[in-house]
């Protein structure tokens, strides 16, 4: 068997006698990313947390007492299914004064990006919406918030409501 030895040198010589193709490589790569970034849309994020009280406190939602027939309650989950339902953020489409499909994205596509997660070890809950108009993302974020909070509010008082009238008969 015949052992072929690699110089070194002749290697760097491979190399620096292809200097021009790597050095055009770069610049199309560099180029090619700098005008994909210029007509990206950019997508902007805005965030919001609130703080859930617990029946401890004397807030809670009135499918919380359900959870603790079955053995256990996670608030907070709730909290993020009902964010994250189609009659809260229609609510809040309604409360920006919006035209779904119009003039703005439809309500499918709001839903699809509003994000929201409970916070480890927490009673916070994180809300992230991602669109590509700044303001928009801000005040569909607090209005989702606010709507949640009425929306809450509202279920509270139906539920004592109803509690009042069984114990009135």
């Amino acid at each position: 068997m015949d052992e072929q030895e690699i110089s070194l040198q002749e290697l760097w010589m491979t190399v620096w006698k292809r200097a021009w193709l790597i050095a055009c490589i770069v610049v199309l790569a560099m180029v090619t990313a700098y005008i994909a970034s210029t007509y990206a849309t950019p997508i902007y994020e805005a965030e919001t947390s609130f703080l859930i009280r617990t029946q401890a406190s004397g807030l809670s939602l009135p499918f919380d007492d359900v959870g603790n027939i079955t053995g256990g309650t996670n608030t907070s989950r709730n909290y993020v299914e009902v964010l994250k339902s189609r009659t809260v953020m229609e609510k809040a489409v309604d409360r920006l004064g919006m035209r779904p499909g119009e003039d703005w994205p439809s309500v499918d596509e709001l839903r699809s990006a509003v994000s929201a997660q409970v916070v480890a070890q927490t009673d916070a809950v994180r809300v992230k919406v991602r669109l590509a108009d700044k303001y928009l993302a801000r005040d569909l974020a607090n209005a989702l918030v606010d709507v949640l909070i009425a929306h809450n509010r509202d279920m509270n008082q139906a539920a004592t409501r109803t509690a009042r009238e069984y114990l009135a008969r």
